[in-house]
Order: structure tokens, then sequence, then C-alpha cells
């Protein structure tokens, strides 16, 4: 069956009129950034608002722009369910209560005192990050063999279905269904019931309200940030936005053979192409919903790269077991086979799994979809499948994201939650994380010329230049650094003694992402 999706050739955020737009960050950087983020996001939803003690910090904040480890913290709390296992949920239960350090203890797991360090509510996000261990990601591959073979699923489904099991099925957010062995998951998502009976239902009869996993009443709209692949083996990286009503390109890659001009709803991301329809509306058949999860997989797929030896070993082992063990029984309950008559299918599956990843290496493991842009449109092109990189590989902190989704005056708090501390170089230069310099047009700081080398400028030789949002010309950069040094020392000598914070107003600069200078940004 065919489906009608609206296009928006100008995509911009659906809460952009007010004034200013305030808009949250929050970076990749894995368990680390999605621990980070449920502190940030707790502390905003916890603290008061300075001119009005009526309202909390979050209701403020009209955008969250995510990426990677940000983006496995802030999916579930933008779409947090009423309920879960029809239990009511709150953000107390999501998120945690701030308390003063010298408060803090650690009691009993029965002990729900918020100062407790040994208790977290079942619902917590704080609980996900435990998931990824290699005993939980091998169990997990043992259960997802058998799955595989019956399907024919791709290595390149893997990490979604991690991601779908280890993030979002604690908040009801994952449908994943092997039921028809195509429409998998079941749901897609949007902005709301009211949106989709009024603007998708009316050109989409066979679907319903029902069919929509939808963000709670009253949260910001979440930008995920992640990359296009333009080629899966050079990896040039195209920035990707997906909100609750439009996912797409906004701008070309630098050499424009990727072009991009706008997104189409979110619900007919990943189709594929049949033709034009009126009214700025393109006709797709989608083989497979997209949904929450493959949208946050996209977010952190970094993680391709970590899994090769993984999986790799993983096979190596199923291998073992399977040519070698004529124990069937045995087999059938180490992977909890469902059918007796699937190993035949698993051996082959095997043997299969393994030949794409020492072809394809890592990037066999990388997520791939369909992609089409607005100009094939009318065209007669159907797009075809790309790979699709982690948001962090290109721009780690949000701030793309948020700029080209909206319009006029932005106040932005970007939490920089990276690996790399504030350190002093020999010659008494700060040492930042290249995800700073590189909103700058810089490169990572160089000990070999003791400063932060220039790109010169945006260049397809220097793909990552294109990372640059704002302009130097007044000295911004530098200014960050002293502000980043002088706050975290708190008047000392030494780096650390405080949070590491600064406040800038810049100006963006004109790329290839159409971003829509000028723009106050706050750090």
């Amino acid at each position: 069956m065919s489906n009608n999706v609206k296009l928006y050739p100008n995509p911009v955020g659906q809460n952009g009129n007010q004034s200013p737009v305030v808009g949250i960050c929050f970076s990749g950087g894995g368990t680390r950034a999605m621990s980070c983020t449920l502190g940030q996001l707790s502390a905003l939803t916890t603290l008061t608002a300075p001119q009005d003690s009526s309202q909390h910090l979050i209701d403020k904040v009209s955008f969250i722009s995510s990426v990677s480890g940000g983006t496995w913290g802030s999916v579930p709390y933008v779409y947090l369910p009423e309920k879960i296992n029809r239990q009511p949920v709150t953000d107390a239960d999501l998120l945690v209560s701030p308390q003063a350090p010298n408060t803090l203890y650690k009691g009993t797991k029965r002990d729900d005192h918020p100062a407790n360090m040994g208790y977290m509510a079942s619902t917590c996000l704080g609980k996900a990050p435990d998931n990824f261990s290699v005993l939980k990601i091998y169990l997990f591959m043992q259960r997802w063999l058998e799955d595989a073979a019956e399907y024919d699923l791709p290595l390149s489904q893997l990490w979604t279905e991690i991601i779908s099991d280890f993030i979002l099925a604690p908040f009801d957010l994952s449908s994943l269904s092997y039921t028809t062995g195509t429409d998998l998951p079941a749901k897609f998502y949007s902005l709301s019931a009211d949106y989709v009976r009024e603007n998708i239902l009316p050109n989409n009869e066979g679907l319903t309200k029902d069919d929509f996993y939808y963000p709670r009443s009253d949260r910001p709209t979440h930008i995920v940030n992640y990359n296009l692949m333009q080629d899966i083996k050079q990896a040039p990286q195209v920035p990707v936005q997906a909100t609750p009503i439009h996912t797409g390109i906004p701008g070309q890659s630098p050499d424009g053979a990727i072009l991009g001009g706008g997104a189409c709803e979110s619900f007919g991301f990943a189709s594929t192409l049949i033709g034009s329809a009126a009214d700025d509306t393109a006709t797709v058949e989608i083989s497979r919903r997209y949904s929450l999860c493959d949208t946050t997989a996209c977010s952190s797929s970094f993680y391709a790269h970590a899994l090769q030896t993984l999986v790799a070993n993983f096979l190596d082992s199923a291998e073992k077991d399977f040519l070698g063990d004529k124990d069937e029984s045995r087999l059938i309950r180490k992977y909890a086979l469902r059918k007796v008559e699937n190993l035949p299918k698993v051996r082959s599956k095997i043997l299969s799994l393994k030949h794409d990843l020492l072809e394809n290496g890592y990037f066999a493991l990388v997520p791939q979809y369909p992609y089409w842009s607005l100009d094939a449109v009318g065209n007669d092109e159907q797009g075809q499948s790309y790979g699709f990189s982690d948001g962090g590989t290109f721009e780690n902190t949000g701030l793309l994201g948020l700029l080209a989704q909206t319009t006029g005056d932005i106040k932005a708090v970007a939490f920089i939650n990276c690996e790399l501390p504030l350190s002093f170089s020999n010659n008494d230069v700060v040492v930042a994380d290249n995800q700073l310099s590189r909103l700058f047009g810089y490169k990572g700081f160089s000990k070999i010329t003791g400063n932060y080398p220039s790109y010169g400028g945006m260049s397809p030789n220097e793909p990552m230049s294109y990372a640059q949002l704002f302009s130097d010309e007044n000295g911004a950069f530098a200014d960050l650094l002293t502000q980043l040094a002088t706050n975290s020392s708190d008047g000392s000598n030494t780096l650390g003694q405080n949070t590491a914070w600064a406040k800038q107003t810049l100006t963006t600069v004109d790329n290839p992402w159409r971003l829509l200078p000028p723009a106050d940004v706050w750090k």
C-alpha cells in the first residue's frame, strides 16, 4: 500500500514563534553523555526559573537538540508515556532529585530516599548504561540470531535492535515485531494524536492514531542529529535532523553529490519514492516503519565500530557451536531457539553474517536505510540505500541541528559532555575538546605547533571544516577558552575547581547546511 507524505522545503521547528527561542543541546559521548544528560535534565526540571518561581527552567525551553548518548537520555524524556506497565510514571520516576553533595550516602536498595546513592527507581534513566556490557550484548546476540535467520535480517539491523532493547524498551517505546517479517517496528512517531488526525490520517487511509508514538504533553520539540554517509567506504558526513514532524537534510553535501533541500514527514522517512502528489506531497512505499529506535540508533551509530570485534568473536563462537555440536537440545537452550526446524537456517545465517563482516568490516554494522531528496520528487527517482552514522562523528554538540531548525533570536544552553578534560599545554594554552574548536573553524589542539591549527576556511579537502558554525573574526574562540579556564579554576590556578562554563553572543557563518545568521548563543 502506498502512502502520502508532506514535504517541507524549508523545515523549521514548530515552536519557533517565541522570542527569544530557548534551546537545550545535549552532546554525544555514549553512556557518559547519557549519564550527564540524566543529571542535567534532572536539574532543569527541578530548579525554578530565576524571574518566575512558578516555573521550572525546563518550562522555558522550546527545543532539545541531541546527539548520540544525549539522544539516549532525551528520547525517553521527551516521549515518556503517561503509564508503563499500566502504572502511572512521572518525571520523578525517570530522573533523579539533585541533592547537596554533603547529604549523599550509600544505603540499601530498598531505601528510596533521593540522597541514597544505593537506590535507583526501576524506570530511572540511570539504569540504562549498565546494559552496555560485553556480556549483555553477547546474550542479546544469542537471542537475535534466530530472528536474523528466520527473517533474513542484515547486520546493519543489529545496532537498531540493541538500542530498542537496551534504551527504549524499559520505557515502553519499543515495538519491534516479526509477525509479518516486514512490518517492524509496529509504530511510527509524530507530534501528537491531534496532529496525526488532522495532517496524516486524511491522506493515509490505512493508518490510525494508534500507529504512532507521541511526545509527552508540554515537552520541548525534539531534534535528533545524525549523518548520512555519502560513500560508506570514505564516509563523508551529511547532517540529518529528525523531529516529530519532519526528518531530512536542509542543505547539501559540499560537492553537491547529495542534495537535501528539505525534509518529509518523519513517518515517511526511509521510504521508497514512487512519485509526486498534489500540494507539496510525495507518494511513497513504506516497507518498514521508521520509528524511535531507528532515529535513536542512527544518532549513536559510532558504536558500530566498537561492535566489530565483539560481533566477530560471537560469530566465531556460534559457528563452532552450530557446525561442531551435534547436541541440538543444547543449542536450542543456549541460543533460546523457538523452533527446532530453524537450526539449518541459523547455521547458514552465521556463515552469511561472517562473510558480510569480513567483506565490509564495521560498515556492515552501520544502520542503512533508503533516502531520497526533495529534488527527486517528480523526476522518476526512487532514491537509494545509504549508511547513517553517529551525529557526533561530524558535529557533536547538537548546536548545528538547533540552528538549522530554528530562526530568529536563539538562546542556546549547550551541555558539552566530552571525554577530554580541560588542561593547560606546556606553553599555557588552554586545551579543550576538538568539538569546541571545530565550531570556530579550527582543528584540535596540536602538541607540535602548540596551538589550534586553522582549517583555513571550508574546503572539500577538509570535510570536518564544514562543522564550523560561528565566526571567529573577533576572537570568539580565544574568549571561550579563557572563560572556560577562569570559571573552572574558580579564582585559583587549578582547573576543575568549579563547573567550566562560558556565555557568549556569536554570529553564524554561511555553509552548505544553510544556517541562518545571526544568532545569539549561550554556552
